[in-house]
């Protein structure tokens, strides 16, 4: 039950291993509700067959109907390198070229469920052409028209060296419309390139999505993180959990549009946020933008290490707008930071602000806001707030912090200093196995 494709093959087969197809429609036209693999080797380049999809003139490879219909995971299709080779999309050389697209809205008559990507590169997308009012380069693509029409959709051990993006729209490499139990595990992600300065380049995009896991990821630098754009209506379940990562001069903004939903229940757990030299005026982690339709609690950050953002009075975790509650960040490092929280006036109802270590020691001025865009001291916002009563400070003690390593040194002060004596920052055991390699 699988569908071989070898790129270099000089004549198109019939899609088995000794006869394998030489390009992705074939293929594509081939599929059947029994098949479980699509097998890769080489590099398709998209030629324009598949032309335009989700109102994007973009050149992209399309999964078209035989992919949908599937209704368990015993019926899971797996489109992966053909072991022991390389496989994935390249761009050609081409402007406006992209990876995969699943449209549920236009080209589906069932559901689309129960897809994975595994092991496959992304070079050379792009979407640089001046005046295309919706290109987006990207990897992959998903639409749905609800949550339930694009589900259980899983991409693992993906590598995307090289995009460029010419909108001044947000661009990412998964850009989801619609979609819940999505999984985006071990990719790496480099060589993002902007147009200008106010487009944005992410590794994911979400709009109206739950249930996401993005674990074990490395953003390198331009490479822009995690975008949360709007939730899902009425719904209290998890919108994203991002979970040892490395985010190289990247951030994770969860935020929400003018007038729709934002999600509840994000989870930011065991993350590195290192260096600044991809957007130093976007902060690592934020929640961005008013006006929505609910109240957005259980926002959880623990774990994390903030290391030398200090960009103006922006924080390591800033939250701007009104409507955020229950907020609880513990067990937190935050080295080199000039601002390690920034709580707008009437942002948020904080739970728990506690357990947190802090080193001011390289940076000028380093300051606390809550509820004011004034500045105040850790002892202020202590006496003020009644929170950070257990805060520890000083140098962490990281093994190497100028070459990556944020393991902790013996006689580390956040070693033992968490929660319930629990150590500090991440849990760097998990990052062997962080990226596609």
């Amino acid at each position: 039950n699988a569908i071989f494709i070898d790129v270099g093959a000089a004549t198109n087969g019939t899609g088995t291993q000794a006869s394998p197809y030489n390009n992705w429609y074939s293929a594509r036209d081939a599929v059947q509700l029994t098949d479980r693999y699509i097998y890769i080797k080489g590099k398709m380049i998209p030629d324009g067959t598949d032309s335009t999809t989700m109102s994007d003139p973009i050149k992209c490879l399309i999964l078209k109907s035989p992919f949908g219909g599937r209704t368990s995971e015993a019926q899971r299709l797996t489109i992966r390198n053909w072991p022991s080779f390389v496989g994935g999309i390249d761009g050609g050389g081409q402007t406006d070229v992209a990876g995969f697209a699943i449209d549920a809205l236009a080209s589906f008559t069932n559901t689309v469920k129960y897809i994975t990507f595994r092991r496959l590169e992304a070079t050379n997308l792009d979407s640089s052409t001046a005046g295309l009012a919706n290109g987006k380069t990207y990897f992959l693509r998903t639409r749905g028209d609800s949550v339930e029409t694009v589900a259980n959709i899983t991409t693992e051990r993906i590598t995307v060296n090289g995009a460029i993006s010419g909108t001044t729209a947000a661009v990412a490499m998964w850009f989801v419309e619609g979609g819940e139990n999505l999984k985006v595990w071990r990719w790496t992600v480099q060589n993002l390139t902007y147009a200008t300065r106010s487009d944005f380049v992410f590794m994911f995009e979400c709009y109206r999505g739950q249930n996401i896991s993005i674990q074990r990821c490395t953003c390198e630098s331009n490479s822009g993180g995690i975008y949360q754009k709007s939730g899902v209506a009425n719904q209290d379940t998890v919108g994203i959990s991002a979970r040892f990562n490395l985010f190289k001069g990247a951030s994770i903004r969860l935020a929400t549009l003018t007038g729709r939903w934002i999600q509840s229940y994000h989870i930011v757990q065991n993350n590195i946020f290192s260096t600044t030299d991809q957007r130093i005026d976007y902060p690592p982690v934020a929640f961005d933008m008013a006006n929505f339709n609910t109240v957005s609690v259980g926002q959880h950050i623990s774990n994390n290490v903030f290391y030398d953002y200090n960009y103006s009075a922006l924080g390591d975790i800033t939250v701007y707008d009104t409507n955020f509650e229950k907020f609880i960040s513990y067990n937190n490092i935050h080295q080199k930071s000039r601002c390690p929280f920034r709580l707008q006036t009437g942002s948020l109802a904080a739970e728990i602000i506690d357990y947190n270590h802090y080193e001011f020691t390289s940076v000028t001025d380093p300051d606390f806001r809550y509820q004011s865009n004034s500045a105040i001291s850790l002892a202020a916002f202590q006496a003020n707030t009644g929170f950070a009563s257990n805060a520890t400070i000083g140098d962490p003690l990281f093994t190497n912090e100028a070459a990556g390593d944020f393991t902790l040194a013996s006689g580390s002060p956040a070693l033992t200093s968490g929660v319930s004596g629990t150590p500090k920052g991440a849990h760097l055991a998990a990052f062997i196995t962080v990226g596609a390699n």
